[in-house]
This record gives C-alpha cells, structure tokens and sequence, in this order.
C-alpha cells in the first residue's frame, strides 16, 4: 500500500500532463499502479474507491477486532478478484464443517464495511 504523500504526488503528476510511464519513474511506483489510479479517478461516485485504508487520508478500520478477524480468514484461504467496470470483490473460501464460520464471516464484514 504506498502512502497518501505517493498518491498525491502523483495526482500532480498526472493532472500536470505527464504521461502513466513517467509518474512511475519520478515516484518510484509500477506503471500498473498510475493506470490504476489514473482509471479510479474517473469512475461514477458509487464506484469510486471508499475503502478507509485506501483513502487520501488512510484512518483505522471502524471495528479493528472484525477486521483483524476477516484479514485472518482471507489470509488463511482467501482472495480479491477483480471484475469489470473496476469493482473488486473478497472471496473466502471456508469448509462446511464448519457451518457458523460464514455466518460470522459475514458479520465481520458488515462490521468492517457497513454500507457494502
């Protein structure tokens, strides 16, 4: 995750007319990187990234217990895909001996993200 300062530094970048290659060179990033915020920036507000880590101004998770607990479930079999239009959604994989583990699974993601 690169820091707001890097963001913004590129936004300046980018809005100065420089081309996806030579933002990455100045700043240091992947090329993949520019396009992808260069590609955000222009999406409908509803689509635009409203993750709180991933903000200009990063802050902490609004339940830091159920966040610790989905980060450990998707680190454990988990994954983020990405799909058309620039929507990313966590998948999770989880056994059915287990079966109060999606429901809880589920709770901390409200928890964490409350208006997905």
């Amino acid at each position: 995750m690169h820091s707001p300062a890097t963001r913004r530094a590129a936004r300046e970048l980018v809005e100065a007319g420089l081309g996806d290659a030579e933002v990455a060179r100045r700043i240091g990033v992947g090329r993949s990187t520019i396009r992808s915020w260069r590609s955000q920036r222009w999406r409908p507000p509803m689509l635009r990234n409203t993750c709180f880590r991933c903000d200009e101004i990063a802050c902490p998770p609004p339940d830091p217990g159920s966040y610790a607990y989905l980060l450990g479930l998707y680190l454990g079999d988990g994954c983020i895909s990405d799909l058309p239009r620039g929507v990313q959604v966590l998948r999770i994989a989880c056994c059915d001996d287990y079966p109060d583990l999606m429901d809880e699974c589920e709770a901390a993601i409200a928890a964490v993200r409350p208006a997905q």
